[in-house]
C-alpha cells in the first residue's frame, strides 16, 4: 500500500511517532534542515488522512505498575493473581469494562490506524535510508522511486536506487572512483533482507574495490612512500568487520567469498597495482588479522610498482639555472652603473666646455 499524497519525509514521520506518548516532540530543527519540512505539518496531514490517531494506553500505564499493583487490581476485579507481569497486564486489560474500576494514569499515544498500519509495514525502507543510507539518498528520493516502481520489494527497492547512485557516480566520476562504501551498503542491504550470497557478492566487490586507486593519486603516491600506499589502499574497518563476520561462521561461506574475489578480480578494468594473488593475501590476511602476510604482500606491490621504476633526476640543469639567475642581476646593476658614469662624464665635458667658452670670451673682448 502507497499513498500519493505522502511524501518519504510524511512517511518517515509516521514511523517515528506511532507507539509515542501524545507529549513526544519531533526535533522541528532536525527535520528542517535535513528534509526541508515540518513535521507538525506532516503530523496534521496523517490525522487528516486518518493514518493515525490518538488512544488511550492502559498497556503501558499497567507496565509501569509493579506486580503487587497489578495483583491488587486483579484482586479487586475478582481475578486470578497468578502468572506472570505480562500475563497480569493481558488479564487486567481483557476485563470487559476494567478501565470504570481502576483508577490509574493514563496517557494517550499515538496509534497508527490499520490503514496506517498496512503503509508502515511496506515501508520499511524508508525507516532503513534514513538510519542507514543519508549519505548516498533520503526517505523522499527512495519513496518517490518506490512509487514509480511499485511492484518491487523494500530490498529491490533499496538495491536498485543505491545500484543506480553507484552507476551514476562512476561514470560522471563524481567521486572517488574507488566506490568501495557504495558496494558495501549495498552489501549490508542484502545482509539486513537476509541474502547471504548477495551480501557475499558485494562484500567482495566492495573489498576489491578499495584496490583501484584514483589516477590523480599516482604522482603524490610515489612522493609518499610505502607507508602512504598502504594506507590508501586499506580496507575500511566496517568492510573488514562485515567479512570476518560472514567469513568465520562458516568454511563454505568463506570458500564463496573468495570465489567471488576472484571473480571480481578479473572484471575489474580499473585494477592498477594488485594481482588476483594479491588482492586475496590482504584481504584474507587483513580479515584473519595475520599483520606479516598484509605487510608483506603491501611492501612487494609497492617495490614492484614504485621502487624499482623510480628515475634518478640530474642535478646538474638546476645548477645551472641557479647560477645564472644569481649572476644575472649583477650584470644588470653593472650596466645601469656603466650608464650612469657615462651620463656624468657627457655632463662634466659639457659643463668644462661651456666654462672655457666663456672665460676665452672675457680675453678676446679685452
Amino acid at each position: 500500500m502507497f499513498v500519493p499524497e505522502l511524501n518519504g519525509a510524511d512517511v518517515l514521520v509516521l514511523h517515528y511517532i506511532n507507539g509515542r506518548t501524545e507529549d513526544y516532540k519531533l526535533n522541528q530543527q532536525f527535520w528542517k534542515y535535513q528534509y526541508n519540512t515540518e513535521p507538525d505539518n506532516s503530523l496534521n496531514k496523517l490525522l487528516k488522512m486518518r493514518l493515525i490517531e490518538l488512544k488511550l494506553d492502559y498497556y503501558s500505564s499497567l507496565k509501569s505498575l509493579t506486580i503487587e499493583d497489578l495483583k491488587n487490581i486483579l484482586e479487586s476485579l475478582g481475578k486470578s493473581k497468578s502468572g506472570k507481569k505480562v500475563i497480569l497486564i493481558e488479564r487486567i486489560i481483557d476485563t470487559p469494562n476494567f478501565e470504570n474500576n481502576v483508577s490509574i494514569h493514563v496517557p494517550r499515544i499515538w496509534k497508527a490506524t490499520p490503514k496506517g498500519q498496512a503503509l508502515i509495514n511496506n515501508t520499511d525502507f524508508v525507516l532503513y535510508t534514513h538510519r542507514n543510507l543519508l549519505s548516498y539518498t533520503n526517505p523522499i528520493e527512495i519513496y518517490d522511486y518506490c512509487m514509480h516502481n511499485k511492484t518491487l520489494s523494500s530490498k529491490e527497492i533499496l538495491v536498485n536506487q543505491m545500484l543506480r547512485i553507484t552507476e551514476f557516480a562512476e561514470k560522471s566520476k563524481a567521486i572517488d572512483s574507488g566506490l568501495s562504501m557504495n558496494y558495501l551498503a549495498i552489501s549490508q542491504i542484502y545482509k539486513e533482507y537476509g541474502d547471504i550470497h548477495n551480501q557475499i557478492k558485494y562484500l567482495a566487490k566492495s573489498c576489491v574495490k578499495s584496490f583501484v586507486n584514483a589516477h590523480e593519486f599516482d604522482y603524490a603516491i610515489m612522493d609518499d612512500g610505502e607507508s602512504i600506499f598502504k594506507t590508501r589502499h586499506d580496507l575500511p574497518s566496517t568492510l573488514v568487520k562485515d567479512a570476518s563476520i560472514v567469513t568465520a561462521s562458516d568454511i563454505k561461506l568463506r570458500d564463496l567469498f573468495t570465489e567471488e574475489l576472484a571473480k571480481e578480480v578479473s572484471e575489474e578494468k580499473d585494477l592498477k597495482y594488485f594481482d588476483l594473488k594479491e588482492v586475496i593475501f590482504i584481504v584474507l590476511g587483513t580479515i584473519d588479522k595475520n599483520a606479516d602476510i598484509v605487510m608483506e604482500t603491501y611492501h612487494d606491490v609497492y617495490v614492484r610498482e614504485f621502487e624499482s621504476k623510480k628515475i634518478k633526476s640530474s642535478p646538474v640543469p638546476s645548477a645551472k639555472i641557479s647560477l645564472v639567475d644569481t649572476i644575472t642581476p649583477l650584470l644588470e646593476r653593472a650596466e645601469r652603473a656603466a650608464d650612469r658614469m657615462e651620463k656624468a662624464q657627457r655632463a662634466y665635458q659639457s659643463s668644462r666646455n661651456g666654462i672655457v667658452g666663456k672665460i676665452k670670451s672675457l680675453f678676446n673682448k679685452k
